[in-house]
């Protein structure tokens, strides 16, 4: 039996959640309901659930405020937030402080649903247990277990931020470890990028901290493929003048992970004592490095193919399938709130000429680096897909049709003035045509579409390099 504490103000999302579990055929799944946050914290004094799932928007209680409030009342207790987008940014913030997954509203498919949801209370019980490993079960459990229980937690971790905060509240006091990092490598840019740390000075970083490769201790270990053990590791030659005094006392172990002899990252751990590891921790070190490895190559894998259903092949950004699925969300966003948003169909002007005179190869690469380009000009929250031949279009997330029209005009402008690089000897000056259609009522996505479609044309029927909208009253 499965008790489910659902906190949703929506009477039809609250059906939506009791139509998965139904078709999902999960009859010892038993729902209680409660719409407001003050009646959840009342029944929380009462019952303890199996897992909760949250609506961050309620009428007591917005965002992550709701899911702070809950938070200090279940810390054990697995939460799981409905959203109604993927582009909403307080799920993910409350994944980072805790949550155990996020479900889409307008996505939610009943075996997926009832995975999610089982998975989410398996995670919390490995955490739960991890957790106890410092306090009295830690006390009884042989270093055997231990690491046992620690390789089990890393392999059901699904994604990267579970694995990050899985680390932060396990390396530590598994290794006895005063700090440690974890770092992944970018096959693309070929750097090392921060993943999951304790270090105090990291906590507050702006933006992505990433190590480009170079003759450093980490790039060290990844080219040697060994650990590496310094006693002393402000005696190393690694050590930067500020690093010798910051870390005067710290020994050091850096593990380079790799699977199937592929380099992945590197763990650095530090131990305050002078006089390092112990042969027996440091072999257990390492074997847990193994399991950590291959639990990052198949979060690797699994993202590749993941990616590889939603992306152009040519221009490697998202293709005409995401693009649907994208607008759907869009939609159903603004049926829940509101707010307009906007989209841009973007048409490269005599792109034909371009085959023509100068062959497919040339045009592929005017189609990649119109993608880079268009790419660029776009917010976080927005996307873009290629939909068809030399067409894009880009979503923006709550845009009015003016905003919209003030954008295009300027990525117009901004691409008629740039030189595309054909080939050595050969540079293009292209012109792009936009039309831009607002959603700001209820409406099927193709008709949404149909309307860019229109604008479009009367942009290119105007004389082409041209920006068109046309509100609609």
């Amino acid at each position: 039996m499965v008790n489910l504490l659902l906190i949703e103000d929506s009477e039809a999302d609250a059906k939506l959640v009791r139509k998965c579990l139904s078709e999902a055929g999960r009859p010892d799944f038993v729902v209680k309901r409660v719409d407001r946050l003050s009646a959840a914290l009342g029944h929380l004094e009462e019952e303890t659930p199996d897992v909760i799932l949250l609506d961050l928007s309620l009428p007591d209680s917005l965002w992550y405020q709701t899911f702070e409030a809950l938070r200090d009342k279940t810390a054990h207790i697995p939460i799981v937030i409905l959203t109604g987008t993927r582009h909403e940014t307080h799920p993910a913030e409350t994944i980072r402080h805790g949550a155990q997954d996020y479900l889409i509203k307008g996505e939610m498919e009943p075996r997926t649903f009832t995975r999610t949801i089982l998975h989410a209370i398996e995670r919390q019980k490995a955490q739960n247990d991890l957790r106890g490993l410092n306090s009295k079960i830690q006390r009884n459990l042989t270093e055997g277990e231990k690491l046992i229980r620690f390789s089990q937690a890393i392999n059901a971790a699904g994604q990267f931020e579970e694995l990050s905060k899985l680390l932060e509240i396990t390396i530590p006091n598994l290794f006895q470890m005063e700090t440690f990092s974890l770092f992944l490598i970018e096959e693309e840019t070929r750097v090392l990028k921060l993943l999951s740390h304790n270090h105090a000075e990291w906590k507050d970083l702006k933006s992505p901290f990433v190590i480009p490769e170079d003759d450093g201790l980490m790039w060290h270990a990844v080219k040697l493929g060994n650990p590496i053990h310094l006693d002393r590791f402000s005696m190393s030659r690694f050590a930067s003048r500020a690093e010798r005094k910051r870390y005067e006392k710290d020994s050091a172990v850096i593990l380079p992970l790799t699977a199937k002899n592929i380099p992945l990252g590197v763990l650095n751990l530090n131990d305050p004592l002078e006089q390092g590891l112990s042969e027996s921790n440091l072999a257990n070190i390492i074997r847990v490095s193994h399991h950590l490895s291959l639990a990052i190559y198949n979060m690797n894998l699994l993202r590749r193919i993941e990616n590889l259903t939603v992306t152009d092949e040519l221009t490697q950004i998202h293709n005409r399938r995401y693009l649907w699925q994208g607008l759907y969300r869009e939609m159903e966003a603004y049926e829940r709130h509101r707010r307009p948003f906007s989209i841009l169909m973007i048409d490269l002007d005599h792109f034909k000429r371009v085959n023509d005179l100068y062959g497919h190869t040339a045009g592929d690469r005017v189609l990649k680096k119109t993608s880079e380009f268009l790419a660029a000009q776009l917010r976080s929250v927005d996307f873009l897909c290629r939909f068809g031949g030399e067409e894009f279009i880009a979503v923006l997330s709550d845009t009015s049709g003016e905003s919209a029209l003030n954008l295009a005009e300027r990525i117009r402008r901004n691409y008629a003035a740039q030189k595309i690089l054909i080939d050595k000897d050969r540079v293009l000056n292209m012109t792009i045509s936009v039309g831009v259609a607002e959603c700001s009522k209820k409406e099927k996505v193709t008709d949404l579409i149909d309307r860019a479609d229109h604008s479009l044309y009367e942009a290119k029927k105007s004389g082409r390099n041209r920006c068109s909208f046309k509100k609609i009253i």
